[in-house]
């Protein structure tokens, strides 16, 4: 089965509004709106490379929000050891 990077990026994209249950923080507003714009109707008819990597853009500052914000959260400290 494969799977590629523009349908990972969709999956991510569709998780995006329930990442405030990790960070107590709801998601940059900029963010979604571009996540709802790249997942729109109206972006099928566009050329598809040009969805598929506006996809896979929006889906890696996505996760790096989640992680930023994950790093941020009160109570929550990186320990080396």
């Amino acid at each position: 089965m494969k799977r590629s990077l523009t349908n990972r990026a969709t999956q991510v994209l569709d998780l995006l509004p329930f990442a405030q249950l990790l960070t107590r923080r709801p998601p940059s507003g900029k963010l979604l709106t571009a996540a709802a714009l790249v997942n729109s109707p109206m972006a099928n008819r566009l050329p598809p490379r040009l969805v598929g990597f506006a996809k896979i853009a929006v889906a890696a500052l996505a996760v790096g929000s989640v992680i930023a914000g994950a790093r941020q959260r009160p109570g929550f400290k990186w320990h080396q050891r």
